[in-house]
């Protein structure tokens, strides 16, 4: 997002090719891993429609996130009702050989449009129009008495305004007054504030009076706050350490390599999971994604 808003890319194809090697060769990798140790999966005892859409999204990534709103009872599929949850009926989830791709394809189909959204001036109105669509599909949502997982968070429109989010915070970083007014204690002091509020998460009562506003509010959505409002300082905080970009550059080979040490892999998951899971992480950051690293970076201004 942030190479977009600076105007990096020399075209949409290189913005796109970029996200494409980011995502796709380190994923494959470890679908393969899962092709080989995981339990197989019987596609073919599908009906051919969802057969196909079972199998493009492993592939893929993309729609893998419709499966949690696809029930099957005795071969039969179905699209789970928005406000009445479907009764002896399971998810499909389990069609996925890594299920936590959801969240990947709801950024795909993002990255698609974000050239469009972020870039080419009008930022301003861009913002505003993502926030009334985002706005009037969680309206939608709350009518219909379904604004609750999946539909209010496994989907790109409902939580338009987390990536709204992100391109304010960008924006702010940018600004004149932060680099103006940021001294380092702001940097360490949103930082432990966000580690706070990690460590006590588990501890905080499912929703908290604040008795500023007529409701209740989430846990979560103080969590959401606190992370806009301090990753510009705690990115100041911390962009030239080596040990925060070396933890960076895990965050996506550990998201996508977890699940297959934690549910296939049976010699490290008896170990340790994280340990095998930061192992894996690793070699896939010093195999796979620094060596496509150097060719991505030719295709940044």
């Amino acid at each position: 997002m942030a190479l977009i808003l600076n105007g990096k890319y020399t075209s949409y194809s290189s913005f796109i090719i970029n996200r494409f090697l980011k995502l796709f060769p380190t994923y494959w990798i470890v679908l393969m891993l899962c092709l080989i140790y995981a339990p197989h999966i019987n596609f073919q005892g599908l009906p051919q429609p969802f057969s196909i859409y079972y199998i493009f999204s492993n592939l893929f990534i993309i729609g893998s996130n419709f499966t949690v709103i696809i029930v099957e009872q005795a071969g039969h599929f179905a699209i789970s009702p928005l406000s009445v949850p479907l009764e002896g009926q399971q998810t499909t989830w389990n069609y996925l050989y890594l299920p936590p791709i959801w969240s990947l394809s709801v950024e795909i189909v993002f990255y698609f449009l974000a050239p469009f959204l972020l870039a080419h001036g009008y930022f301003k109105r861009k913002m505003l129009g993502m926030f009334c669509v985002s706005l009037l599909v969680n309206l939608f949502l709350v009518m219909n008495h379904a604004w609750r997982p999946p539909w209010n968070y496994n989907f790109l429109a409902p939580i338009l305004y987390l990536f709204i989010l992100g391109a304010l915070g960008w924006r702010f970083y940018h600004s004149s007054f932060f680099k103006t007014y940021y001294h380092w204690s702001l940097g360490l002091a949103s930082l432990l504030s966000l580690c706070a509020y990690i460590v006590g998460y588990q501890f905080m009562p499912s929703h908290i009076n604040l008795h500023v506003i007529p409701r209740a509010v989430e846990p979560a959505s103080l969590g959401i706050l606190l992370f806009a409002i301090g990753i510009p300082f705690i990115f100041e905080f911390s962009k030239r350490n080596k040990i925060d970009r070396f933890f960076g550059g895990l965050s996506y080979p550990l998201y996508i390599g977890h699940f297959f040490i934690i549910h296939y892999f049976p010699y490290l998951k008896q170990w340790n999971p994280l340990i095998g899971s930061l192992l894996l992480a690793i070699v896939l950051d010093v195999c796979v994604i620094k060596t496509i690293d150097r060719y991505r970076a030719r295709l940044v201004k």
